[in-house]
């Protein structure tokens, strides 16, 4: 709960910096590109039902195993490929192969030639073989048999992400910053990216943070999509150094207030602390031919839960989508699981990791489980490592 109400707090901060500007966009070089408005309120006043057999062929549940001697708990991060699982448990990689079987750690924290100070990011070239570990303001290469390869100053980026040779990577637009995402070549040079077109003095204040799933960035048909964690109204489609509006975020009256200057950023704060007003924020979006998957949380009152939506792009609209029992989320009609909702969407797969004890609590309310799932949770218990659940997209999705 402690670890939920600090996500919270850095979040609010980060909401409400340059959270209403759409910003300046190059124009659309298809004819018939379609800008998707999404209207949140109205998406969360609409329950239904999804069955997971609608965009999925398969589901599994794979338990992340390490040593003995080296249990490892609340996963902070997680990326997949085709052949490999990346985590990061407290501020260390770790890899695994799609079995959940213990490869190895990528680096490990220190001070020495490929060590680091605390992981925080992972990005995968699956080009290249090599998994990018960024900790602070450094980026480390490793090939994917644990080699160290290379380290770089990177400056104060996050949440990165490789197409064509081209690396992404979002800023916090902390009053002065010039971007809120930039395009940078190989070597780490700022090619150009989108404008943060909200600067302000912060008198001094500075800002840093450290977020569980924050996905500002997706793929969906080889193309990169951004929405940043701290915009709540737009989401872009980049192309190389060129971008333009692919969906606007209507927050209804879910829309945070304007935060212009560091005073309003205090005074928000303090509205926080007292749970007063019920906004929410963004946190994620994802994509497919359907759907967009997204991730709700609350600005200043964590009472309000954390829902999640679709955006269904065939009919223009948004709901909440719900399992018979109310928990949000896709429900498992292959193996009668939980609730299942992405955390991210890497390829052909739809990946997101439960601590153990949360998918023994989860599975309570389930009214028919496979034998091939039952067998699956009584071989785990609370103190197991996490549970990564993996589901392979379908070809086409038909609704």
């Amino acid at each position: 709960m402690k670890e939920k109400y600090y996500l919270n707090i850095c979040l609010l901060l980060l909401t409400f910096i340059g959270c209403n500007n759409v910003g300046t966009t190059t124009d659309s070089t298809q004819d018939d590109a379609i800008v998707y408005r999404i209207n949140i309120q109205d998406a969360l006043s609409a329950n239904a039902v999804i069955q997971l057999s609608e965009i999925a062929d398969s589901i599994r549940y794979v338990e992340l195993k390490t040593p003995y001697s080296m249990p490892i708990g609340v996963v902070s991060n997680i990326k997949i490929s085709d052949e490999y699982i990346f985590v990061i448990y407290k501020g260390v990689a770790y890899q695994f192969n799609h079995k959940g079987e213990f490869l190895r750690k990528i680096g490990a924290i220190g001070q020495g030639a490929g060590e680091y100070a605390s992981a925080t990011d992972i990005f995968i070239d699956d080009n290249e073989c090599q998994v990018n570990i960024l900790s602070n303001t450094k980026l480390y290469t490793y090939s994917f048999d644990g080699k160290f390869v290379r380290q770089r100053r990177i400056g104060f980026l996050s949440d990165m992400i490789l197409q064509d040779s081209l690396i992404y990577a979002s800023i916090t637009p902390f009053g002065l910053e010039r971007y809120r995402m930039v395009v940078l070549n190989t070597e780490l040079d700022t090619l150009g990216g989108i404008p943060n077109d909200n600067i302000f003095d912060t008198g001094g204040l500075t800002m840093s943070v450290s977020l569980r799933f924050r996905q500002p960035f997706y793929k969906y048909k080889n193309e990169v999509y951004f929405k940043g964690y701290q915009q709540n109204d737009t989401i872009w489609r980049i192309n190389g150094i060129e971008y333009e509006t692919h969906a606007i975020i209507d927050m209804g009256k879910y829309k945070p207030p304007e935060c212009k200057n560091v005073n309003d950023m205090h005074s928000s704060f303090d509205r926080f602390v007292k749970k007063e007003g019920d906004y929410y924020f963004v946190l994620s979006v994802m994509e497919d031919s359907h759907y967009m998957y997204m991730s709700l949380d609350p600005c200043w009152n964590p009472e309000m839960g954390s829902p999640r939506l679709l955006f269904d792009k065939h009919q223009q609209s948004g709901f909440a989508p719900k399992t018979e029992s109310g928990a949000y989320g896709i429900t498992d009609d292959i193996l009668g699981g939980p609730a299942f909702w992405p955390q991210i969407i890497s390829g052909k797969y739809y990946v997101s990791v439960t601590d153990a004890y949360k998918m023994i609590e989860n599975c309570q309310s389930l009214s028919s489980p496979s034998p091939q799932f039952q067998e699956f949770i009584h071989g785990i218990n609370e103190d197991s490592n996490p549970i990564v659940t993996i589901v392979t997209l379908k070809g086409e999705i038909v609704r």
